[in-house]
């Protein structure tokens, strides 16, 4: 009888909290999150002291709210005003009759915002302003080539931590020196009835020499299934998946094999269109080493061509957690203490700069900066060290702003919609397979940093996503 007692004193409080879904007990004692792994932490941004903490020193995949630790660290590092740098250069002479005895250089920093439709500056102004920079110094005609130099960082654009099924996606789009255009291109395709091959209509914009094998079907569902591999610097992509059904046109995207090579031809077209002649075919650094030609070290500056602020460009990201601008911002993060770029100088940059902050990194490991790799790890509690950090540092207010509001903007405008906690928090969402994380901060009587990381539930993700807002609701600090 003694031993019935005493089961009964430790389960009631088990069948008290699954009676009624509001609080973190409840929440953790879900049946979707019997298999699962959960790190929360809400701690008070002035004091530091936890108001809730459940394993917020376990370390578990991120996704996407891995994007703050990159973007605090750059803004940390650089300021909200910094802008990226390109520089349009030239070598040789320029003789009377405006002929360039030489080439023409762009010398990327590793900016993601050329030729962007996502910055601010009009995708098609930095070629213009190449265009207008080289006929203004006279230049009629050009006996050498245009020269794509990205040497600044190194040729592995992409994470070796990311799935194949990834590369050759959008959202997988390496970054490199030299970037151009998102580094992403829009497959135009056309379906017929259930069960035939759809037929290729072409790309925006038209990358030269990209060519596809096309395994794709056409089926009765209304999304699409399709996906584009294919890996770094090769023209060859294969599709696989499906698509719509009896479409005129449908759209997947993908992402350009060579970037920097694609920039250099797209400014030798458009000064060809210009009636400013190119004798050379485009080249880039990469190219010219693998047929061991060296690039000419004296060279003299046309242009100078400015990014958005650090402060806009992290604020796009945030805000639609864009994994190219943020692989971008890992190699600047790099530049910081190394005379050239590459993701693991970045990652190695990150550490060193948290641990001189007082920060202990122990439950922090990056294999990428955006969280598309599925070995990425972080602890709530080093995530909220970070926002603490943040919301105390000079960069405080452009770091905050880049945060959406649930409720309101972003990836989290339906999160908490039309709740009592909508515009009151500010989150930057993560979800890969099986993952659901929430990172940022709550505003009210008190302030808060606020760490949800949930790994391997068994429901599905919309469920997933109204557990974890009835468990901020029935918080009593956030009021």
């Amino acid at each position: 009888m003694k031993t019935l007692y005493l089961l009964l004193l430790v389960c009631s409080p088990i069948l008290c909290f699954a009676s009624d879904f509001t609080g973190v007990e409840t929440f953790l004692r879900h049946p979707a999150l019997k298999s699962a792994s959960v790190s929360i932490g809400i701690c008070n941004l002035q004091t530091g002291e936890y108001q809730t903490d459940y394993n917020s020193h376990q370390s578990l995949v991120p996704a996407s709210t891995l994007k703050l630790i990159t973007t605090a660290t750059a803004l940390d590092l650089y300021g909200p005003d910094y802008r990226f740098k390109t520089k349009l250069e030239y070598t040789g002479t320029i003789s009377s009759d405006g002929t360039l005895h030489g080439d023409i250089y762009i010398a990327g920093t590793c900016d993601p915002t050329l030729g962007s439709e996502n910055s601010h500056i009009p995708a098609d102004r930095f070629i213009s302003a190449c265009v207008e920079a080289i006929q203004k110094a006279g230049i009629k005609s050009i006996q050498g080539c245009i020269i794509a130099d990205g040497s600044i960082c190194d040729d592995e654009g992409v994470s070796p931590y990311w799935t194949w099924e990834d590369l050759g996606n959008y959202y997988a789009a390496g970054v490199y020196g030299v970037n151009f255009a998102d580094n992403l291109y829009r497959l135009t395709l056309q379906s017929g009835k259930a069960g035939t091959t759809p037929k290729i209509i072409g790309t925006t914009p038209d990358i030269p020499h990209l060519t596809f094998i096309n395994n794709l079907k056409a089926k009765n569902i209304r999304t699409d299934s399709a996906y584009i591999y294919g890996a770094p610097f090769q023209n060859e992509r294969t599709l696989y998946g499906a698509i719509p059904q009896n479409r005129q046109e449908f759209v997947v995207k993908g992402d350009i094999p060579d970037p920097a090579l694609f920039a250099a031809q797209t400014l030798s077209k458009d000064l060809s269109d210009h009636s400013v002649s190119v004798e050379g075919t485009p080249t880039t650094d990469r190219i010219m080493r693998l047929n061991n030609e060296r690039m000419a070290q004296k060279r003299q500056t046309l242009l100078t061509f400015e990014s958005d602020k650090l402060a806009d460009i992290i604020a796009h990201i945030n805000h639609v957690s864009d994994n190219f601008y943020t692989e971008a911002l890992l190699r600047l993060i790099a530049l910081h203490n190394y005379p050239s770029a590459s993701a693991q100088k970045g990652i190695l940059t990150i550490r060193k700069h948290w641990q001189e902050k007082g920060i202990d990194i122990e439950g922090l490991f990056m294999y990428d900066g955006c969280g598309l790799s599925t070995v990425n790890r972080i602890s709530a509690r080093v995530m909220n060290d970070i926002l603490r950090y943040m919301a105390n540092s000079p960069g405080k207010e452009s770091f905050f702003q880049s945060i959406p509001l649930a409720g309101e903007s972003g990836t989290v405008s339906s999160f908490l919609k039309g709740t009592k906690l909508a515009g009151k928090l500010r989150l930057k969402s993560g979800s890969i397979g099986n993952v659901q994380c929430y990172a940022g901060y709550y505003s009210g009587t008190q302030n808060y940093a606020v760490t949800i990381l949930v790994n391997y539930y068994t429901c599905n993700r919309s469920q997933i996503r109204r557990m974890i807002e009835e468990m901020l609701l029935s918080n009593s600090n956030f009021n």
